[in-house]
């Protein structure tokens, strides 16, 4: 085609562009924009479509979901021996039903994300608890508290200037963990006459890795002569009643430190829109929860006022003197904690226990739930043949277990809870639920076995 020809279709088709709403200027920025990112090299694997591209102008802000949909508070907690701030989101235990109102002594899941990822990873676990308490007719729905952790999404930006923002070494993890639980114990129940909440502690790699040494320590303290600043206080160890890992063995994460830097390397520095972001997690195969990844993601990145381009907030590879401390003598810690608290360990698409896993779980130290992938075929849940339920859990899943299947794994820790603090739920009168702790009841009823 001539120039002259060139000139005359394109006069044309900027007249056809007006009654199609976009602009073949704005089209061809976009174009020439995701050419020069391929050919950097540093964004990797860009997003496929499994339509055509819309082409309209393009929407800098997805309809994104807030933490107010999923939370009731966002407090800001602040270390007064450090000046550091937490971003934190919790959520009240209530009774429901004839009982509304708060639950003064409650069940109550705390959670710590892992290394690179926020609080808020763990937004659709909590209204999946929720759900999971309705479909089960329990009665007393359990209160939820996430946060992010030290140098991470909001508590990163609430820092920024702060020379620690990045001490992420495992015992000041753990000193931030024990400030945390503390602070919130005394805000949310300490004045409450007769307050005794059961603490459930869930945990995703790095910080499965956390909450596994605070209760290791608080147990070893004599033993061990472990540093005062991380011993939790005494009326606090009383409230622990469980700890969950999720998908977290302590030798095959050492191993896998190894290829870490090749792995950041491959990820993008930057990109253009919060779509692509979400997109990059999805296609990557990182998360495979494209509604959990609409919440979880936004945290991790920020704007940069400069080109508007969203970059991660934090850069792991600024804490890689810390990996190795990280996971070592994990499994070990993990089984030599006591039964006084009931252990619980999720794993994703393999069983591959070390040693010391392998020996705690043939002793009987801890349960054990492993899913894979061939089982999430039919992801919705079917009833006794009248409904189906619909399910909020992925077709596949990955490292982010709680993330992909977040109804599975909100069920499996209801069903924990049940097994080890029998007390803590209550079912509604009539109830066509029935849980492991009702069936052992019915058992011991009918065999004249007393509690």
């Amino acid at each position: 085609m001539s120039d002259f020809q060139k000139s005359i279709f394109q006069n044309r088709l900027r007249q056809a562009e007006k009654s199609l709403g976009f602009s073949l200027d704005e089209v061809e920025d976009e174009i020439e924009e995701d050419e020069e990112e391929e050919e950097s090299g540093s964004f990797g694997e860009l997003p496929t479509f499994d339509k055509k591209p819309d082409l309209k102008p393009r929407q800098e802000d997805l309809d994104l979901p807030s933490w107010s949909d999923y939370f009731e508070k966002n407090d800001i907690y602040r270390d007064p021996k450090t000046g550091y701030y937490f971003q934190t989101y919790y959520t009240q235990p209530r009774y429901v039903g004839d009982k509304a109102g708060l639950d003064d002594s409650p069940v109550v899941f705390i959670t710590h994300h892992g290394a690179g990822s926020d609080g808020l990873s763990f937004a659709k676990l909590s209204s999946s608890l929720k759900k999971q308490c309705h479909r089960q007719q329990i009665e007393t729905y359990p209160g939820f508290l996430t946060f992010d952790m030290r140098g991470h999404a909001n508590t990163h930006l609430l820092n920024q200037t702060n020379p620690d923002n990045m001490n992420i070494s495992i015992d000041q993890l753990c000193k931030d963990f024990i400030f945390l639980i503390t602070e919130f114990y005394n805000q949310n129940f300490a004045s409450i006459p007769g307050s005794k909440p059961s603490f459930f502690l869930v945990g995703h790699s790095l910080g499965g890795a956390v909450l596994t040494k605070v209760v290791y320590d608080f147990q070893n303290e004599a033993k061990d002569g472990t540093d005062p600043e991380l011993i939790l206080a005494p009326q606090l160890q009383q409230l622990i009643k469980g700890l969950t890992m999720v998908d977290i063995v302590g030798d095959t994460a050492i191993k896998a430190l190894g290829s870490m830097n090749s792995y950041l390397s491959s990820m993008p520095n930057k990109f253009t829109t919060m779509k692509k972001a979400i997109d990059w997690h999805i296609n990557s195969k990182l998360l495979n929860n494209y509604q959990s990844a609409l919440i979880s993601v936004p945290g991790l990145l920020r704007k940069s006022p400069d080109d508007g381009c969203y970059r991660w907030v934090v850069d792991l590879r600024l804490s890689e003197r810390y990996w190795v401390d990280w996971f070592s003598n994990l499994s070990f810690q993990f089984t030599a904690i006591t039964n006084r608290v009931s252990k619980l360990l999720i794993l994703a698409n393999n069983d591959y226990l070390d040693k010391d896993l392998i020996i705690g779980q043939m002793q009987g130290k801890y349960q054990l739930i492993v899913f894979y992938n061939n089982q999430l075929n039919l992801r919705d849940t079917l009833t006794t043949a009248t409904k189906t339920i619909e399910s909020d859990d992925a077709q596949n899943l990955g490292h982010f277990v709680h993330e992909d299947i977040p109804d599975k794994v909100a069920a499996s820790l209801l069903d924990f809870v049940e097994r080890n603090d029998q007390n803590s739920m209550t079912r509604a009168p009539g109830s066509t639920g029935t849980s492991q702790i009702d069936l052992l009841n019915k058992l011991n009823a009918k065999w004249g076995v007393k509690k």
